[in-house]
């Protein structure tokens, strides 16, 4: 699984990311998992990258 630590939305690199919601797109070694901070950029993320015609799957936590 590929980690990232950079808010995608805020830009900001995160810390102590037990306690930050995440995204984890695609499935297998290829997965990304996606943090957050706060949860308002998880929120401003998702409908940019889901879509009815994405077969990569997402699971939001």
């Amino acid at each position: 699984m590929i980690i990232t630590t950079t808010d995608p939305i805020a830009g900001e690199i995160l810390h102590d990311l037990e306690s930050k919601p995440f995204v984890v797109e695609g499935k297998g070694s290829l997965a990304a998992r996606t943090y957050f901070e706060p949860e308002e950029t998880r929120r401003t993320y998702l409908p940019v990258h889901d879509n009815a015609d994405n077969t990569m799957g997402h699971y939001c936590y």
